[in-house]
């Protein structure tokens, strides 16, 4: 095998992992938003191991759909390997692993699921009537002390006159 063999085999095993990956993103999407129907939600509530079943069969039909054989083509050192039935089979497990996998990631860790965003906007919400509650609340202790204040600078003016009608210098004869 030549150099140049070689690296046209590398480049063509790159592009192929590539490709499975943008394919693994774009199912996912579609997945995504079919898996956050509510009505979908309803029906494989109670059912376990669903979704995988789901995933792995969009995964063969899209590669068997485009005779995708990533093993075909990471092992084509000549380039004129022909996609297999097996390789077409085994590229779809692999494309359902890597498609669920980005399930968990997007969805799980990245909170870019339907239930994610409507929580976030939900503590976005609490927080800004906390804010809220807390600025109330500052008014209202603001408003408390300048009433107290208020009352004592009254207190001292009515003591003040007090002082002065009982006092001897008050000017009376």
């Amino acid at each position: 095998m030549n150099g140049v063999l070689s690296l046209r085999a590398l480049t063509s095993g790159a592009a192929a992992i590539v490709q499975l990956l943008v394919i693994a993103m774009l199912v996912e999407r579609a997945l995504a938003f079919l898996f956050e129907y509510h009505w979908l939600q309803r029906v494989t509530e109670g059912t376990r191991g669903i979704k995988p079943l789901i995933v792995l069969l969009l995964s063969a039909l899209v590669c068997f759909a485009y005779r995708f054989d990533v093993l075909a083509r990471l092992l084509d050192v000549e380039g004129n390997r022909p996609a297999t039935v097996l390789g077409i089979a085994m590229t779809s497990v692999i494309l359902a692993g890597w498609t669920l996998a980005a399930l968990a990631v997007l969805q799980g860790q990245l909170n870019w699921s339907k239930a994610s965003r409507s929580a976030l906007i939900r503590a976005k919400q609490v927080t800004a009537t906390a804010v809220a509650n807390e600025a109330q609340a500052r008014d209202i202790a603001a408003r408390a002390l300048v009433a107290e204040a208020e009352a004592r600078r009254l207190n001292a003016e009515r003591e003040l006159a007090q002082a002065r009608a009982f006092s001897p210098c008050s000017g009376a004869p």
